[in-house]
C-alpha cells in the first residue's frame, strides 16, 4: 500500500510539474485568445508554433488528466488555466458564429477539439455557460444538409450540434463531479426546434433527459416537437410524448386531436405495439384530468403522474 501511494505521489508531482510549466500554460490557445506572451514575434512562425504546441498539449491533457483525476481529490486546480483558456476561446468562437454564419468552419478548431476531448473534466459552471451559448446559435449553425446536391434528404447536426449533444448527454448522466445542467424555457424551445430540424437520435435522448430532470420544461415544448416525435415513432421519441402529455395540458389535447385525424388510424394500427406504452400513459392522464372534454366535476388541475 505504501509503495502504491508513493508511486501515486511521484506521478502527481510529475504531472503537476509538467502542466504547471509557464510555457505550456501561457502558450496554450494563446493565438486563439490573442494573448501571445511575446507579441512582437514574426506572425508566420508563431502561427505554426502555436498549432504544434496546441496539438501537443492537447494530447498531453488527454493522457494526463484521467491520471490526475484518479490520484487527486481535486485535479482541476492543476489544470485550471487550460480549462479557462478552453472556455474563453470556445465562447469567443460561438459568439463569432452567432453573429456571422459565414464563420462556421468546415473543420474543428483546436479549442473545439479541446472541448470535445476534455469537457468531462471541466466544471459544471464552465459547461453550462458553453452549452447555453450553443443553444442560442442560429439553427443553421447547428445543422447542415446531409447532401448539398439533394437538399430534400434533410439535415444532420453540424459538429457544433454534435458537441452540443455531447455536453447535454454528459450533463444529465449525473457524473459525481458535476451538477445537473438546468435549462430555461427558451433553451428548451431552441433544443426542440433543433431536434425537429435534424432528426438526431442523440438529441432526442438529450431532450428526454432534460424533461425527466425538469418535468416543468414540458410546458416549453412546442407542438412541432410532439408532431416530430409521433412521426419518428421510436422508443425515445414516444417517451418524450409521454412526458409532454403528463405535464402539459396543451400537449394532451394535441395528442387527442392527432388521434382523431383521418390519417392517423392506419398509422396507429401499423405501429400499435410501439404506441401501447404511450396509450397507457394517455389513459392515466385522461382519467385524472378532464380539461380537454366537457367537465364532469371530477377533474383535477394537477399533472398526472
Amino acid at each position: 500500500m505504501t509503495e502504491v501511494s508513493s508511486n501515486d505521489k511521484t506521478l502527481e508531482d510529475t504531472l503537476t510539474l509538467i502542466f504547471r510549466h509557464p510555457t505550456l500554460e501561457n502558450w496554450f490557445l494563446a493565438l486563439e485568445l490573442r494573448s501571445v506572451p511575446q507579441p512582437g514575434l514574426n506572425p508566420v512562425p508563431v502561427k505554426l508554433l502555436s498549432a504544434h504546441l496546441n496539438s501537443g498539449v492537447l494530447q498531453q491533457l488527454k493522457t494526463g488528466t484521467p491520471a490526475l483525476q484518479s490520484i487527486m481529490r481535486d485535479h482541476r486546480h492543476v489544470l485550471s488555466k487550460y480549462f479557462k483558456a478552453i472556455t474563453k476561446s470556445v465562447l469567443e468562437v460561438l459568439q463569432t458564429v452567432g453573429q456571422d454564419r459565414s464563420q462556421v468552419y468546415a473543420r474543428k478548431s483546436h479549442q473545439l477539439q479541446a472541448l470535445e476531448e476534455l469537457h468531462m473534466y471541466m466544471t459544471a459552471a464552465q459547461l453550462k455557460e458553453i452549452t447555453l451559448t450553443m443553444l442560442q446559435l442560429p439553427e443553421n449553425s447547428l445543422t447542415c444538409q446531409k447532401s448539398e446536391k439533394s437538399p430534400k434528404i434533410g439535415k444532420q447536426l453540424s459538429f457544433y450540434g454534435q458537441i452540443l449533444v455531447q455536453l447535454l448527454a454528459d450533463s444529465y448522466q449525473g457524473h459525481p463531479q458535476q451538477e445537473e445542467l438546468l435549462l430555461s424555457a427558451e433553451h428548451v424551445q431552441a433544443l426542440g426546434k433543433l431536434m425537429s430540424a435534424s432528426a438526431s437520435k442523440d438529441l432526442e435522448q438529450g431532450f428526454l433527459q432534460a424533461l425527466q430532470s425538469e418535468p416543468v420544461l414540458a410546458l416549453a415544448g412546442g407542438v412541432k416537437v410532439q408532431a416530430h416525435c409521433l412521426a419518428q415513432c421510436s422508443h425515445t421519441s414516444l417517451a418524450i410524448v409521454a412526458m409532454l402529455i403528463q405535464h402539459s395540458r396543451t400537449h394532451l389535447l394535441r395528442l387527442e386531436l392527432w388521434c382523431l385525424s383521418s390519417t392517423t388510424g392506419k398509422y396507429l394500427r401499423k405501429h400499435m405495439e410501439s404506441f401501447l406504452p404511450l396509450v397507457h400513459v394517455y389513459l392515466q392522464c385522461r382519467d385524472l384530468d378532464g380539461f380537454s372534454r366537457p367537465s364532469t366535476g371530477k377533474g383535477t388541475s394537477e399533472p398526472c403522474q
